[in-house]
């Protein structure tokens, strides 16, 4: 998820602060719609010449641009419409584990019992030693140490293991 703030502006350019009723949709342009996902399409009232929107959620795969339109509505309100941005799609962040493909992929956060700590897509099962809470993060035992092992394992041994006797 993202934000965003469409600032509304006629063909002018001069910011739209007084008018009453003015919403900004979003929607995703024909070019995109196989490819990407837009669950909720977001629309926003104008305030003092902006529309902000919180949380826009778009899918699609890494490495895929997503162009969404912003229109404004009604039509009449003099506004140049629609106003395109362009979103590349960015991979799973450290804690979440990659679902779906295409227009259905989507992260997940890691749940209780596992976690990602590289940004792999991929959640663990936590190993013995360890208390995992889900997403990152990690507990480590008092009588234990922790490591990641070049595959992005945690693993946990003990300290007589590790050379403190």
């Amino acid at each position: 998820p993202f934000n965003a703030t469409v600032v509304a502006e006629d063909y002018f350019h001069n910011v739209v602060s007084q008018q009453l009723g003015i919403r900004i949709s979003t929607s995703l342009a024909a070019t995109s719609a196989v490819a990407c996902t837009l669950p909720t399409p977001p629309i926003a009232a104008l305030h003092l010449g902006e529309a902000a929107f919180t949380s826009i959620s778009v899918g699609g795969s890494p490495g895929t641009l997503c162009e969404l339109v912003f229109t404004a509505e009604p039509m009449e309100s003099g506004l140049p419409t629609p106003l395109q941005a362009s979103v590349t799609m960015g991979a799973c962040p450290i804690g979440y584990e990659a679902r779906g493909a295409g227009a259905d992929y989507h992260c997940l956060a890691c749940g209780p019992g596992t976690y990602n700590v590289n940004g792999n897509g991929v959640c663990y099962t936590c190993a013995k030693g360890l208390l995992c809470l889900g997403g990152s993060m990690i507990e480590v035992a008092a009588d234990q140490w922790a490591y990641e092992n070049e595959d992005g394992v945690v693993e946990a041994l003990a300290i007589a293991q590790a050379g403190v006797w």
